[in-house]
């Protein structure tokens, strides 16, 4: 298309991308770039994503497919004070039979 008029963005859901939007930003950094950034992106931000450039009768379009992995986290299971020293006595113990491969 060369520089285009028009760079816009659409959302999994097909709904143009328009200002404002709390965790979404759309900036053209030239004539013929767009940017589109996710803030804080979580699942519901996951989908593909089209862009679509136009000036006068010319268009071009896009496509990104965007994957959001969620952390996973350890949860410590919580034990009264009165084990703890037991506890990690058992932790170390074992730690030091452990084999590396």
């Amino acid at each position: 298309v060369g520089d285009a008029k028009d760079i816009d963005w659409f959302a999994p859901s097909g709904e143009k991308i328009l200002p404002p939007r709390p965790n979404i930003s759309v900036s053209r950094t030239d004539e013929s770039t767009s940017i589109l950034t996710i803030y804080h992106a979580n699942v519901d931000n996951a989908g593909i994503y089209k862009c679509v450039a136009k000036n006068g009768d010319k268009e071009a379009q896009a496509t990104v497919q965007v994957k959001i992995f969620r952390k996973s986290c350890l949860i410590l299971p919580v034990f009264p004070e009165t084990l703890l020293p037991s506890i990690y006595f058992s932790i170390f113990q074992s730690a030091s039979q452990l084999e590396l491969f």
